[in-house]
């Protein structure tokens, strides 16, 4: 639905009886025009820049995610998809309270994000679009949970810019 409603040809939504009459289905159409987030496992020095947000975002959130499993991270291989990153979410029956608060909801296995994030220039893209799709294990995009986990990631990032500017720094080195 996301691609049906950026997508630049516009199309309507008919009963699925339309199908018998030749027309495609919205999925179908969403894989024609390659749509579809597919994932692959990272490669060479994506692995390394992967590794310089994950650490960067396990030193400055330490407090925040004390104890949160820290998901894999994957590639959206789609260039036509429209997130930049993704997270699987799957509810947890009992929500486990931060030392900020707020409530752990999901459990994400993996995250990913799109391989044209991962360039010499795109640090502060990369990491935000990182620490958006943790984010996800306090709630959906939509959701105020999520909103308020957000801003608290925002402040601590803010506290935290000497350690993220010697991260950026690592990260332009693997370039060199």
């Amino acid at each position: 639905m996301a691609w049906f409603r950026s997508s630049e040809k516009k199309y309507k939504l008919v009963q699925g009886s339309f199908r018998s009459l030749g027309y495609p289905t919205i999925e179908e159409e969403c894989e024609k025009h390659d749509g579809f987030s597919v994932l692959r496992q990272p490669q060479g020095i994506e692995s390394d820049l992967i590794t310089v947000l994950e650490t960067v975002s396990k030193m400055i959130l330490i407090e925040f995610l004390d104890d949160i499993h820290y998901p894999e991270c994957r590639i959206i291989k789609t260039e036509n998809a429209i997130w930049s990153g993704m997270a699987s979410c799957h509810r947890i029956s009992v929500p486990k309270k931060t030392a900020r608060g707020l409530k752990v909801r999901f459990r994400v296995p993996y995250i990913a994000i799109k391989s044209n994030l991962l360039t010499r220039d795109n640090f502060g893209t990369s990491l935000s679009t990182y620490l958006h799709e943790m984010a996800h294990i306090f709630g959906s995009d939509k959701s105020a949970s999520f909103s308020n986990a957000l801003t608290e990631i925002l402040e601590i990032v803010l506290q935290h810019s000497k350690i993220i500017e010697m991260f950026r720094l690592k990260w332009e080195k693997l370039f060199e």
